[in-house]
């Protein structure tokens, strides 16, 4: 699934002209695709499930920012199993709403 599609998916998520979702929204629709890795589901309906972004930032070049926007701990932790690298450092930066759906897995 191409970056375009996964963002069409994490849109149906997101508000971006709430400020709540404006840092999650940012970088979820907006950052630079050479810089960014997505992973979205949808169910069968195309409704969204949830997403999971990696983002290399000029922040720290060494770790990338990592935000995340999901339905159920399920899927998050799919779709986190499915992005991030297993030992390397990332900076979290989630709506506290989702700090349910990453649990201990990270």
């Amino acid at each position: 699934m191409s970056i375009r599609e996964q963002r069409q998916i994490a849109r149906q998520l997101l508000d971006d002209s709430s400020p709540i979702d404006a840092p999650t929204a940012y970088y979820g629709l907006y950052h630079d695709p050479a810089r960014s890795i997505l992973a979205a589901r949808a169910n069968g309906a195309g409704r969204a499930l949830g997403f999971v972004g990696r983002f290399q930032t000029g922040y720290d070049l060494f770790r990338p920012l990592v935000t995340l926007r999901c339905r159920t701990p399920e899927v998050a932790a799919d779709l986190l199993a499915e992005v991030l690298v297993v030992g390397r450092p990332y900076i979290l930066f989630a709506n506290l709403n989702q700090l349910p759906m990453i649990g201990g897995r990270m």
